[in-house]
């Protein structure tokens, strides 16, 4: 009986043995799981402790198994320790710490050109753009003066650069355009816009937040030159600061304010007597838009304004528009130049988008703060310009629809168009994006300011100049894009009206003309 005892003991040990066992194997499995929540140093006790219990028990099981096989005249349990001993469990170390893995490696996404990207939030780009254009403007009547009549071609723009992101949501670009051998200055800026923010800064050579379509990216626009009242106008970018709020979710609404000096220039010491650092002209701008989503498409309204100081020694302005074509060098309407110490812009803007159709519209007046007949100017003011009795008033405006014929619908983001996406390019087969659009263009640079008279100081004869435009635009891919394009220009009065329309009087006289151009553009 005490033999069957003593079995029935040695059993209970023997279970509780293998139950530490079990459970120091947990703890060590669990500590190279990564599951163990006490620090390697702890941990490392506590088995420890574990380990010597494991040895007492077992130092008790010995003796009891060479008791009972005394008892029942085991010859074989003498040698139990030796084996028990060499099974009891040596030390157990806790695994070594997993090596750290390699950061990812750098990515490249194409889009239009490589653009690489790290983890830790740098981004990287070159980027630039090719216009071809090329056409013929037909000379009014053959009376005009001037060798760029006819058919003429040019680089509009040969733009090369790069952009970026450092950490932090802080954008930089810088664009050097080089077309026609002569180097001009596309954006060179430095931008903070912090993900999901309602505020941005900038500072850099920008545009000044002019209007819809000037601010819009060449590649975008729907016809080969922007409005006529962008060039008449003189809105082009500056270098400056600006600050602006925007909705960060649905890019609903936006409103920017900037503060401007004068253009980049590659030497400012012309016209200049005290030399390049004598650029005190200024210009501050606003413009608001509101943008929401109505009725599965989006509308766009907003207005804008400008206040311009002309430079203290070249107070002068002059307002003037080529034929809606950059392949002549003859501007049909101009006011020359008027003295001025400044002027206002205020302007409209309205447009939507449903689908594959789209129509905008702007407006904008320009009102100068003309310098007066006998004024005195003082200091280091000077003006070459025609002086008049009163302040004149310009305005330009234009309406503009177009449609894709392959389902495609106009590109818009952040107040501005956008890239249009192909639905179906040429790569997969497909037609690629065709649209057809249509622009009806108005500007009048001519105003009566005083007195009956048809010239100066009483009446500023800078002419009126309307275009209706039509064009057709194939993009085969997102990046490619070919543009046709007819004219029909319309002049009354302005600095070639008595060359034109002898017949006439010079705020009188009309003429009108043809214009067809072309245009290959790819970008990247």
């Amino acid at each position: 009986m005490r033999s069957q005892s003593l079995k029935s003991h040695v059993r209970s040990r023997a279970l509780v043995v293998l139950f530490a066992g079990t459970a120091l194997s947990g703890v060590a499995t669990g500590a190279s799981a990564g599951e163990a929540a006490a620090p390697p140093a702890e941990l490392q006790a506590q088995i420890e402790a574990l380990q010597a219990q494991v040895r007492l028990l077992q130092g008790q099981l010995d003796r009891l198994q060479a008791e009972v096989g005394a008892q029942a005249g085991d010859k074989a349990a003498p040698a139990a320790p030796a084996a028990s001993a060499a099974a009891a469990p040596g030390p157990i170390q806790l695994p070594a710490a997993p090596a750290p893995s390699a950061p990812p490696a750098t990515t490249v996404e194409w889009k239009g050109a490589p653009e690489f990207a790290t983890p830790s939030g740098f981004r990287f780009k070159v980027r630039g753009r090719l216009q071809y254009d090329g056409g013929v403007v037909e000379n009014p009547r053959d009376r005009l003066p001037g060798d760029t009549f006819g058919f003429n071609s040019r680089v509009r723009r040969l733009r090369l650069g790069v952009e970026g992101w450092f950490p932090g949501d802080i954008q930089y670009k810088a664009e050097a355009d080089f077309a026609n051998s002569t180097v001009g200055y596309g954006d060179v800026i430095l931008y903070w816009q912090p993900k999901g923010k309602i505020y941005s800064l900038g500072v850099g050579n920008y545009d000044t937040f002019q209007n819809l379509e000037q601010p819009s990216s060449s590649r975008y626009i729907s016809f080969l030159e922007r409005a006529q009242m962008v060039e008449a106008f003189d809105h082009t970018r500056r270098l400056g600061i600006w600050g602006g709020l925007a909705d960060p979710k649905n890019d609903a609404w936006r409103i920017n304010l900037g503060l401007f000096n004068d253009r980049i220039r590659a030497d400012n010491t012309v016209g200049r007597p005290e030399g390049s650092f004598g650029n005190d002209d200024w210009l501050l701008a606003a413009r608001g838009v509101y943008s929401p989503r109505v009725a599965g498409g989006r509308l766009h309204l907003g207005v804008n304004y400008q206040h311009r100081r002309f430079q203290t020694n070249d107070l002068a302005q002059t307002y003037a528009a080529r034929p809606f074509s950059a392949t002549i060098d003859q501007r049909f309407v101009s006011t020359g130049a008027i003295a001025a110490r400044g002027d206002e812009v205020m302007g409209l803007e309205a447009g939507a988008i449903f689908g594959p159709l789209h129509v905008v519209g702007e407006a904008q007046r320009v009102k100068v703060d003309a310098i007066r007949p006998g004024e005195a100017l003082t200091g280091r003011q000077a003006t070459a310009g025609v002086r008049y009795n009163g302040d004149p008033t310009f305005t330009g405006w234009y309406a503009e629809a177009g449609y894709f014929l392959t389902g495609e619908s106009r590109g818009y983001s952040k107040g501005l168009w956008d890239r249009t996406r192909v639905k179906r390019p040429v790569t997969q087969g497909g037609p690629g994006a065709i649209q057809l659009n249509l622009r009806y263009d108005r500007l009048n640079l001519s105003d009566r300011v005083a007195g009956t008279g048809l010239a100066a100081p009483d009446y500023v004869n800078g002419g009126r100049q309307s275009g209706l435009l039509a064009s057709a635009i194939w993009q085969p891919i997102d990046y490619v894009r070919f543009t046709l394009q007819y004219t029909r220009v319309w002049v009354k009065g302005g600095p070639l009206a008595l060359t034109a329309d002898p017949g006439a009087t010079a705020a009188t006289g009309k003429f009108s003309t043809n214009v067809y151009l072309a245009r290959a553009q790819f970008d990247f």
